[in-house]
């Protein structure tokens, strides 16, 4: 095999620990993953092969399709007996997708859009004031992590009144007098995470109707894809956070959950002894409120949740929330959970879920909840022709 410089001395272990699985089947898993790998690494190559400073739109794409084989194999962990942690340090040596440079990524989009170009007016306003301000201590390299989310604040800006507008504009411009000059990653962080807000918050104040929630984040999300695919999960958790914000009524667009909440605050790191597990963390905790419908529905209690955008899914995280529901051991520093929530983006996607947790004998204490097609949540049961293995 074609693999990088040190990094096949590093597979001896992992190929002799898939050999030993079984004498027979652990050959052919070896040769399996090995294609795999192989695969992986002529993607990061052609990615590597273009300039990133010459031509960011190519590395960019080059780049999405690596990451998404990555994260691709990263889901098929358990097919090899591999949890996430053994297999990330070999997915980065084969892709380096793990080599982050912000200097790089802030000079780059200085490049894609610059000041001078620059047509939504409020944005562009915003950074000449602050331009004439700084003075000599203006740097131009900041404008392109600034302009790069403008396709979302331009949306959301458009579907604003005028109140609305001049709030969003007058609270942008807060964040970036605050992280400018000389934007750092945490600064980036913190402007990308005022939009992301923003944008939820919008939703909800502009629509009462699930479906027309629904599709109005759906819009939104595909403007933030265009911009930034790795943000998608950030977004998705943070609309579903918003439809569990425990304050007045409770939308519609809760559905089969209605009366449940998030728990804010709560402790997500589980307690359980196992350092190497591909589960450390939960992204959220809820008081769930539900009339019991088993098997499909969780009847009442404390749940962990599971945020699932795009088609995410670790089958060896599925494994271990399983076992610890059923032996009772699921729990952080605040207390017990009854089960684990996981909710899915796409309704194809959470059908899959669901019968692939039914399949490995993965679904009790985990539920699997989707949007239906009035854009209320539901639950989601496993085919009936899922064979359990």
């Amino acid at each position: 095999k074609n693999f990088p410089d040190g990094v096949l001395i590093e597979l001896g272990p992992t190929f002799r620990k898939l050999a030993d699985a079984s004498s027979a089947e652990g050959t052919d898993i070896v040769a399996d993953f090995s294609d795999e790998l192989e695969a992986l690494h002529r993607k990061a190559a052609a990615r590597d092969a273009v300039s990133r400073k010459d031509n960011l739109d190519l590395w960019e794409a080059k780049n999405a399709e690596l990451n998404k084989a990555s994260d691709a194999l990263k889901e098929r962990a358990g097919e090899f007996n591999l949890t996430a942690d053994e297999l990330k340090p070999i997915l980065e040596g084969f892709t380096r997708t793990g080599r982050y440079d912000f200097k790089t990524f802030r000079e780059t989009l200085a490049k894609r859009y610059p000041l001078g170009k620059e047509s939504f007016e409020p944005l562009k306003k915003t950074l000449r004031d602050l331009k004439r301000n700084l003075g000599s201590a203006w740097k131009d390299v900041d404008v392109g992590p600034i302009l790069h989310w403008r396709p979302v604040v331009e949306k959301l800006f458009g579907s604003l009144d005028d109140a609305g507008k001049r709030s969003l504009i007058d609270d942008l411009t807060d964040v970036i007098h605050e992280i400018l000059p000389d934007i750092r990653l945490s600064g980036y962080q913190k402007y990308r995470d005022k939009i992301k807000k923003a944008v939820i918050k919008h939703i909800f104040d502009k629509f009462d109707s699930a479906w027309e929630q629904l599709d109005l984040y759906l819009k939104f999300r595909e403007v933030v894809k265009e911009q930034d695919s790795a943000s998608i999960g950030e977004y998705f958790a943070e609309f579903r956070r918003r439809i569990f914000k425990s304050t007045g009524k409770p939308p519609s667009i809760q559905g089969e959950l209605s009366g449940s909440f998030e728990i804010e605050g709560a402790s997500r790191k589980l307690e359980f002894d196992s350092p190497d597990a591909p589960v450390k963390m939960a992204d959220g905790a809820m008081n769930v409120k539900s009339k019991a419908d088993p098997p499909r529905r969780p009847p009442s209690g404390l749940y962990l949740v599971e945020d699932k955008a795009g088609e995410s899914f670790d089958l060896k995280q599925a494994e271990i929330y399983s076992t610890l529901a059923k032996d009772g051991k699921l729990k952080t520093s605040d207390g017990p959970y009854q089960g684990v929530i996981y909710f899915c983006e796409d309704p194809r996607h959470a059908q899959s879920v669901a019968n692939r947790l039914a399949a490995h004998e993965y679904d009790e204490g985990i539920f699997v909840a989707t949007f239906g097609s009035d854009g209320k949540l539901k639950f989601v049961a496993a085919a009936s022709t899922t064979k359990k293995k």
